[in-house]
This record gives C-alpha cells, sequence and structure tokens, in this order.
C-alpha cells in the first residue's frame, strides 16, 4: 500500500493519502469486521432468548422501529 502524509505548517503529520483503490478494500474489510460484530451480538442475542433472559415484543413492533 502506498500511503503519503499530510503535514502542517510544523512538519506534524495530519492526514493519510491512500489510492481509491486501497481505501475500497479497507471499507470492504471494515464492513465485514462490522458484520461479523453485529452477528456476535445477534447470537448472544439468542442464547440469551433461549434462556429466558429476554424479553419478547410483537413482530409488528420491531418492523415499525424500522
Amino acid at each position: 500500500m502506498s500511503v503519503q502524509y499530510l503535514t502542517d505548517q510544523d512538519g506534524n503529520k495530519t492526514a493519510v493519502l491512500i489510492s481509491l483503490k486501497d481505501w475500497e478494500i479497507i471499507k470492504k474489510k471494515l464492513q465485514e469486521f462490522q458484520f461479523k460484530d453485529q452477528m456476535k451480538g445477534v447470537l448472544a442475542d439468542v442464547e440469551d432468548f433461549k434462556a429466558g433472559n429476554l424479553e419478547t415484543y410483537p413482530l409488528k413492533d420491531l418492523l415499525d422501529e424500522l
């Protein structure tokens, strides 16, 4: 990955410039990570539901939230 740094007048790095191709790869990996993290939460909710620790409510209420 080719990286360029932008600096302020004192030479402090303030930003990073990368290619669009690299940015798209990073975005895709981040989305995959976020999806996996969300699935962990969903699986934990399923386990709580099975154990009777999660309150249920009508599907209509869920759809209204969306």
